[in-house]
């Protein structure tokens, strides 16, 4: 029978400073993320715009 939950360790991602993951790295990938986002909503925008017959708007 399985447990209803299961506990794990609190640290089992990141036991070692080998494993932990660069913070650096992680910002970069969060601020191109973040730039393909914004990239994403003015593409929606202006299909919206288009779709319900506005004027696309920069």
């Amino acid at each position: 029978m399985r447990p209803a939950s299961l506990r794990l360790p609190k640290n089992t991602l990141f036991q070692g400073d080998a494993t932990r993951p660069d913070l650096d790295a992680l910002q970069t990938a969060k601020a191109r993320q973040d730039e393909s986002h914004q990239k994403l909503d003015k593409f929606i925008k202006a299909a919206l715009a288009e779709l319900s017959g506005e004027e696309r708007a920069g």
